[in-house]
């Protein structure tokens, strides 16, 4: 993981005894949610604005977790799992050392994939009932888990960025690959 300030690249480092690390997102306040890894371990980590790597709490029994966004009050989002149906479903730490809790899934289970986090709370991210190709937009606000609308019969579709309106952007299409033919998207006030 790096950071690149004022034209000058940082190497952000790893957790104790990890061989790599990536930076996926940061805030305002220099803030920087990723991950960092070994041969047997993915775990969660934040970088607070003094470049000090953090790692982020797990839930038992937990193989692997990553933080995937990041807002200006200092919630995280991302991934963490399995839980109890094997899953690796999306989580909310609602500060760097809290217990992160599970966000809501598909009835019958399913993957969950936050991708990003506005000041209100809201996460915006794509979801699956299996580890296959199909993923659906959806917007976890509340404690709710709400589907997003796509394009005709696309099978492939995320809701990749929200903005502190609740305005979200992202794309459908036949594959996350799919650029040809993939639609891009907003979603406001519940509509497509």
């Amino acid at each position: 993981a790096v950071l690149w300030d004022r034209g000058v690249v940082h190497d952000l480092g790893t957790l104790p005894g990890d061989i790599s690390s990536d930076a996926y997102v940061i805030n305002n306040q220099g803030v920087i949610a990723g991950d960092s890894s070994g041969p047997a371990n993915y775990n969660a980590v934040v970088w607070d604005s003094s470049r000090r790597i953090h790692l982020l709490p797990d839930l038992p029994n937990w193989t692997a977790s990553e933080a995937t966004c990041v807002n200006d009050r200092g919630q995280i989002a991302g991934v963490g799992g399995p839980d109890a149906n094997g899953d690796y479903a999306a989580v909310l730490w609602q500060k760097e050392n809290a217990v992160p809790i599970y966000l809501a899934k598909l009835t019958g289970g399913g993957f969950g994939e936050p991708l990003s986090i506005n000041n209100r709370g809201q996460i915006a991210g794509g979801v699956s009932p299996d580890p296959g190709p199909n993923w659906l937009p959806v917007l976890w606000e509340d404690g709710n888990l709400i589907e997003l609308a796509v394009f005709g019969t696309d099978p492939y579709a995320i809701a990749s960025q929200i903005n502190n309106q609740g305005q979200i952007v992202g794309f459908s299409g036949q594959s996350l690959t799919d650029c040809p033919t993939a639609h891009s998207l907003l979603w406001e006030n519940g509509t497509m």
